[in-house]
Formats: structure tokens, C-alpha cells, sequence
């Protein structure tokens, strides 16, 4: 498994989340970086890719955002997939590009996964919440879909180094937690940002979260809070783990 140091994780977490996702979208739109696939394209260079999947039968579109110097050697990089893409891919490669110039966090490929069925794709099996159009969640079948097809993909047409961090906002948040209980979680590191964790219809998701700690889960959450979270009751359990679980917390402070 590859490692980075551990403020370089810290520093990247902290910047995505301390100001809200809110926020650095905000900052991203005044950048000219949201708005349209071709703005964001144009000005960060993302490569727009359509992959036909076999798991949830349906084409499905990623945007790639390299660092400027991806394939003029042989340096490899880490990669963030952000959940919500066609929304969050501006605000998140921002903030990369950013903490990779200014603070020396490594640079990192970006990979915006959009939507067909944001609630279904981002809703775990199992839950006793009732979706908006009447369709099944279908998380797990997401979850493969990530693990089998889009990595497989990203990392034969990218020079990635195996390193894998999952970001979700709210619900895609709530998705990223339960990733990470999941036996083919392909990733290293979550952020979840602003998840529903303590919303009572989500409980399952955060009392399996738990459970897989205390059975000795390895990985690393950072949850970043603005609206949504966890209880105090909740979050002090994940403490019952021994080994290989790092997590933390920022409550971020809205942009004013």
C-alpha cells in the first residue's frame, strides 16, 4: 500500500473542507470553473471520457483533471474521485491544484464521476428510506461499478500510483462512509463531507462503519461537518478500533 505523509493528508482534507464544499464551489464559479462541462473543460483542461458500464448497464461519463505535468515523465500520482462530479469537479480540483502549489501536498489526478441517478447510485441497499422516483438503491452496485470498471480504466489510461481517496458531499458522503465498510472497497481514503451520518434513517451505515472498525478495519476518514454529521455518541464509538483506522474531524465554518 502507498503511503503519503501524514500532514500531506491532513493539509488535503482540511483544504477541501474547512470553508464547506459550499464555499470553494462558490470561489471555483467566480474562477469561471463551474457553470458547464466546457468552462471546466477549457480552463482545467479536463479530459471528458464516456464508459460503457455492464454493472449498472448504462453508459456513464468521467471527467479527468491532470497535474500540468502528467506524461512528460514518469511520475505517478494519487487519485481523488469526486462523487457528484458534474458539481463538485471545480471546487476539488481548486483545492488540489492549490495545496499541491502552495503547500506541497503531491498533485493528484482528479476524476469526476457525474450523475445518471444520483439517488439511487448514492443510496446503500438495505435502508428503510423510501426514494424520491420509487427506484431500489443501488449502492452496491455503484460500488462495483467504481471498484471494477472506472478504476481498472483510470489507472490503465493514467499514470496513477495506486494511491485511491473517495470524496462525497452529503449524500455522496454517506456513500463514501459506507464504501469503506464494504469487502471491495477499492479505497484508501474517504472524505466525507457534510454526511447525514446522524440522520436516524442512515443509522445502519454508521453502526457498520463502527463495527468494521472495532473488527479492525484499516483506511483512513475525514469528515467534514457543516450541516450534517455525526453524534458525539456516534463519533466517540469509532474509537473502539485498534490498528489500522486513522480519522478525524473538522467542523467548517461557513463562507461569510
Amino acid at each position: 500500500m502507498i503511503h503519503l505523509r501524514a500532514w500531506g493528508f491532513v493539509a488535503l482534507m482540511l483544504g477541501v473542507s474547512a470553508t464547506s464544499l459550499a464555499c470553494l464551489q462558490e470561489r471555483a464559479q467566480v474562477a469561471g470553473l463551474q457553470g458547464g462541462e466546457e468552462g471546466v473543460e477549457h480552463l482545467l483542461s479536463a479530459q471528458r471520457h464516456v464508459l460503457r458500464s455492464s454493472v449498472l448497464d448504462e453508459d456513464r461519463v468521467i471527467r479527468v483533471v491532470t497535474p500540468d505535468a502528467a506524461g512528460e515523465g514518469r511520475a505517478t500520482y494519487p487519485t481523488i474521485y469526486v462523487l457528484d462530479g458534474e458539481a463538485n469537479l471545480g471546487a476539488v480540483a481548486v483545492a488540489a491544484r492549490h495545496l499541491s502549489a502552495y503547500l506541497r501536498v503531491p498533485e493528484s489526478l482528479v476524476v469526476a464521476v457525474h450523475n445518471t441517478a444520483r439517488e439511487p447510485d448514492l443510496n446503500p441497499p438495505g435502508l428503510t428510506r423510501a426514494l424520491p422516483g420509487g427506484e431500489d438503491a443501488r449502492g452496491d452496485r455503484f460500488l462495483r461499478f467504481l471498484a471494477g470498471e472506472l478504476i481498472p480504466f483510470v489507472e490503465g489510461a493514467y499514470p496513477a500510483n495506486g494511491l485511491r481517496i473517495l470524496l462525497g458531499h452529503s449524500q455522496g458522503g454517506l456513500f463514501a462512509a459506507y464504501a469503506l465498510t464494504q469487502p471491495n472497497n477499492p479505497f484508501h481514503w474517504v472524505l466525507a463531507l457534510d454526511a447525514p451520518m446522524d440522520v436516524p434513517v442512515f443509522a445502519p451505515v454508521a453502526a457498520a462503519l463502527e463495527a468494521s472498525v472495532a473488527s479492525g478495519l484499516s483506511g483512513r476518514l475525514f469528515s467534514g461537518v457543516v450541516s450534517y454529521g455525526w453524534s458525539e455518541d456516534q463519533w466517540g464509538r469509532l474509537d473502539s478500533g485498534d490498528g489500522g483506522f486513522d480519522w478525524s474531524r473538522q467542523e467548517a465554518i461557513p463562507d461569510e
